[in-house]
């Protein structure tokens, strides 16, 4: 715009030049120039006497803020001092820092891989437990049967002692050795009868001794013609197991004559095959005896042992891993703990120096000191512009007063010097022409520049006004933060103190910390002690509940045995009452209980200490076993009251019992003595319970003759002991009478007296019962009813009945037949 301006100047100032009046491009005189400069320059001057007085007036304002910030300069230097000792220590507990070999965040990368190394450990652990429960059956313990003895010799179980190299082939092997894969193999025989004699073995076990055994293996002809004629679809079971060479005479004996086979066609072809006829099993279970039997059918629902072997051996080989590598994150962690304890104790140290730096920077800022400074700074900075804005206004009165001058000597010459002023005008006005095209490229460039200049001062104008706000809150907290530094300094102090003594804490609670670390060690080496002492536990459970059912039996035996000692010893029941009385030969209180109280005292502090140190998944496996116990104490009750009601009812039967027998003894002692009194005359029988004692523990039986009682039975003859048993059995049966009874010849050994008797009996004492007696004698046809007689007649066998009626039946003849053993003419009494 000043160029095209002056162009049009010049061109106007030529115009004026060739009219003869000298005007300009604002149509303006020389004389109106010169007038309007005389102002301008007055003007100017006015200018440069104000900004001369704000000049004075601002050094002296300079020099008396500089008096007073000298005499408040020694506090600032002090404070400068504290400031660059607080930013050198902060700049040395920074250093401090970063010469530790410490990361953090390695540290917590570590932390995160021990639990989560730890977790997956214990979660293996459990699992070995669980397949080791589940393979109790194949643990073998035994006690050394002598002193020294060495228990490498005690090889194992054969389950255990190999390594089943196909794991599809679990179940074929499993049939193949059958039980053979609970036995134990040792190094000797002697070893194997020292073992049984003196090991204490808990299970009938069989054992099989290494220099004893006889292998048995399948030979190489049997081998080829197999693989002849099946191919691979056959292998011998032997090869498909590994084990130590010193067990290979055991794995022959219990492997090496049997084949595994892919399917039940390969299994058939060599079973049967006249060149091989070995035993084969199939990978299903079935196996193939060359006698010709088939064992087979549905496979077990459970894994078979060998497969639950496999798993124990994998999970024992995860465990062992992860135990590892629990072991080495320990170790790794463990170093870096003593390096964390000074990175954090240096840590706390720089955050405790940080934070005085910046409270010593606050009361810095907010000093009178530090104000007036920057008042100081204010003023030479006005100063500055004030001094400037005089330069300027002393250059352009200078200037004005040349352009006075030039304008009064341009008037006086204008006259004069017209056409030389007309042709330094148009030379003016051609670079004037020039100027303007260069101005105007310029003028391109500048306003762009403008616009971005002209953003940045929107910008610059919304920082302002948000500074001029921060800077009058920070005004208004400069006086709060002067009362919170003084605070601070006070707390600071303070805190320092406790932070010494907390320091020293620090120190002693470090100490405990490396105890108590040594102590975790010792605890969970003996975690682990704990845990397998709980397998062991566990297994002692089984067997103690096995026991327990059987000491379950033993209690019912030990019942019926006290029931039967109160019989058998009367005195119990009268001493009873004495149980359990002081100063008497059963007092069953006699401990002391201050003893006894200090024992569960003790009994309190072991259990508290054990606490601290037993791993909290056996208070759970403890609570679990509790309610079991609970319950078997629950069950135990409801059988101990049905053993009440048993007995009970026990009693009210052996109570009807003796009734019943007391009733029956005295029936039957009744029809017993006159039984006998009418087969013998003039005697008399009875029961009788032994000398001191009662029915109920049994009855002799007594004889007497007249009044003469007989000591023993030996006394009496054959006869009358045949009749006393008779007389005896025809009364028991008189006490529930049949209604047919069949005598064979009970009068064989009998006088006819004593015959004819036994027919008067039964007619007197068993009117209602029918009775078929064989004789041979006469006095028993007399009481008979109806007689039958048989004889041989001409070869063949007759039969007569005859009654005691008149009317009696004919003989009816019948066609002989050959009896071997019968008697002639016996008749039958009917």
């Amino acid at each position: 715009a000043e160029v095209q301006g002056a162009t049009q100047a010049a061109q106007c100032e030529l115009e004026s030049y060739k009219s003869g009046d000298s005007r300009d491009s604002s149509n303006k005189s020389l004389k109106e120039r010169l007038a309007e400069a005389k102002t301008d320059l007055t003007a100017k001057k006015g200018e440069v006497k104000a900004s001369d007085l704000q000049i004075k007036h601002l050094k002296k304002e300079l020099t008396e803020a500089k008096k007073v910030a000298k005499k408040k300069d020694s506090e600032n230097s002090k404070l400068k001092k504290e400031l660059e000792k607080a930013e050198s220590a902060v700049k040395s507990a920074e250093t401090k820092i970063g010469s530790l070999d410490f990361d953090e965040k390695k540290r917590t990368k570590l932390a995160d891989a021990l639990q989560k190394e730890e977790g997956e450990a214990q979660k293996w652990h459990e699992r070995v437990q669980k397949l080791q429960a589940q393979l109790s059956a194949l643990d073998f313990q035994f006690k050394n049967p002598e002193s020294g003895f060495d228990r490498s010799r005690v090889k194992g179980v054969v389950a255990k002692l190999l390594r089943v190299k196909d794991v599809s082939s679990n179940s074929a092997l499993e049939v193949i050795a059958g039980g053979k894969l609970y036995q134990v193999v040792v190094d000797t025989a002697d070893c194997a009868k020292a073992l049984l004699e003196k090991g204490q073995l808990r299970n009938r076990v069989t054992i099989i001794p290494l220099d004893k055994i006889s292998s048995r293996t399948l030979s190489q002809d049997k081998i080829k013609a197999a693989k002849q004629q099946v191919g691979d679809k056959a292998k011998p079971a032997i090869s498909l197991v590994g084990y130590e060479s010193e067990l290979a005479n055991a794995m022959k004996y219990v492997f090496g004559n049997a084949f595994v086979c892919k399917d039940a066609e390969t299994a058939k072809t060599v079973t049967y095959s006249k060149m091989i006829g070995a035993h084969c099993a199939t990978l299903d279970g079935d196996f193939y005896d060359p006698a010709g039997t088939l064992s087979g059918g549905s496979s077990k629902s459970s894994p078979s042992i060998l497969s639950r072997l496999h798993s124990l051996t994998e999970a024992e080989k995860k465990f062992q891993t992860h135990q590892s590598n629990v072991v080495q994150l320990r170790g790794q962690v463990k170093a870096l703990d003593s390096a964390s304890k000074q990175y954090t104790k240096c840590k706390q140290e720089l955050d405790l120096k940080v934070h005085s730096l910046s409270l010593l920077k606050k009361k810095i800022d907010a000093s009178e000191c530090t104000q007036l400074m920057n008042q100081v700074a204010t003023l030479e900075e006005s100063l500055e512009q004030a001094q400037a804005t005089h330069e300027t206004a002393l250059e352009k009165q200078t200037s004005l007063e040349k352009s006075v001058k030039q304008l009064e000597k341009e008037v006086s010459l204008f006259g004069k010097e017209q056409k030389q002023l007309i042709k330094m005008t148009e030379d003016k006005v051609k670079k004037c022409v020039s100027n303007e095209k260069k101005e105007k490229e310029a003028m391109e460039k500048a306003n762009q520049a403008l616009q971005e200049v002209t953003v940045e001062i929107e910008s610059s104008a919304a920082d302002q006004k948000r500074l001029a706000e921060q800077i009058e809150q920070a005004d208004a907290t400069i006086a709060e933060l002067n009362a919170e530094v003084e605070s601070a300094e006070d707390e600071v102090a303070l805190k320092k103190a406790a932070y010494e003594e907390l320091q020293m804490s620090l120190d002693e609670k470090q100490k405990e910390l490396s105890k108590c670390d040594k102590q975790s060690a010792q605890i969970t080496t003996e975690m682990d002690d704990i845990q397998a002492e709980i397998s062991n536990i566990g297994m002692e459970k089984k067997k103690l509940e096995h026991k327990l059912s059987k000491l379950e039996k033993h209690c019912q035996e030990a019942s019926d045995t006290v029931a039967s000692l109160l019989k058998k010893h009367p005195w119990i029941k009268s001493e009873k009452q004495y149980f359990g009385m002081p100063g008497t030969d059963y007092d069953w209180e006699s401990q002391d209980p201050e003893e006894t109280l200090e024992q569960l005292a003790k009994a309190e502090a072991a259990h508290n200490a054990m606490a601290k140190k037993i791993n909290k998944k056996v208070m759970n496996m403890f609570d679990k076993a509790e309610s079991e116990y609970n319950q078997l104490t629950e069950k135990k009750r409801i059988v101990m009251n049905d053993k009440e009601s048993i007995e009970k009812v026990i009693a009210e039967l052996d109570e009807k019992k003796r009734e019943t027998l007391e009733k029956t003894w005295i029936k039957v002692n009744k029809d017993f003595g006159s039984i006998f009194s009418t087969l013998l005359p003039g005697t008399t029988a009875r029961l009788v319970p032994p000398e001191g004692e009662t029915f109920m523990d049994g009855l002799e039986v007594r004889v007497a003759f007249g009044d003469v009682w007989k000591e023993s039975l030996s006394e009496l003859s054959g006869g009358q002991r045949s009749l006393l048993a008779l007389s005896l059995i025809l009364a028991l049966l008189l006490f529930k009478p049949a209604p047919i009874y069949i005598l064979d010849e009970v009068d064989a050994a009998l006088d006819l007296s004593h015959t004819q008797n036994i027919g008067r009996m039964i007619k007197a004492h068993f009117p209602h019962s029918q009775f078929i007696v064989v004789s041979l004698k006469e006095g028993m046809f007399n009481n008979a009813n109806v007689l039958f007689r048989t004889k041989f007649v001409d070869g063949i066998s007759c039969v007569s009945r005859t009654g005691s009626k008149p009317d009696q039946r004919q003989v009816k003849k019948k066609k002989a037949v050959p009896a071997l053993g019968n008697k002639e003419n016996q008749p039958v009494n009917v």
